[in-house]
């Protein structure tokens, strides 16, 4: 029989940018780190931790899904976040990242930073006091004038 097989061949499943990384021993200076702290805040605020008035949540809630590298994390976020968030008013009032590592490393010849962090998030739900803390590696580029987060490799909060 031709071209008929009875085996289907193997969908090859993509790398992650963190799996393509050429990573280093070698940490960022202070002023990079600092850098990448402010730039991670931004992304917090503007994917992670969203006041639920916030406009275009479903380009947002994408753009954040994307990034997650995790699929079993992926899925357990949006259920802890489509759970906080329904029938809840949330005001997101401070985000707070701290560093805890950063390792230079390439990615398609660029220069690029694998960085450990834990951030706060507090605010209020419902006139409630809350505080979730997560607890992430992320892929970052911090060459450009804006911060970018290429991918979250691992995420856990509390």
């Amino acid at each position: 029989m031709c071209g008929c097989s009875k085996n289907k061949p193997e969908e090859a499943t993509p790398l992650t940018i963190y799996e393509q990384l050429k990573i280093t021993d070698k940490s960022l200076s202070e002023a990079d780190t600092g850098v990448i702290q402010e730039g991670i805040t931004n992304w917090v605020k503007s994917f992670l931790a969203i006041s639920s008035d916030t406009r275009d949540k479903e380009a947002i809630n994408k753009g954040l899904y994307q990034s997650i590298a995790n699929k079993e994390q992926k899925e357990k976020l949006k259920q802890d976040r489509e759970s906080f968030y329904k029938d809840s008013v949330v005001i997101i009032e401070d985000v707070s990242p701290e560093i805890k590592s950063t390792k230079k490393a390439t990615y398609n010849e660029k220069e690029v930073a694998v960085v450990d962090c834990k951030t706060t998030v507090r605010g209020m739900r419902n006139d409630q006091a809350f505080e979730k803390i997560y607890t992430m590696q992320m892929v970052v580029n911090y060459q450009t004038n804006v911060v970018s987060v290429y991918e979250v490799e691992d995420i856990t909060w509390e």
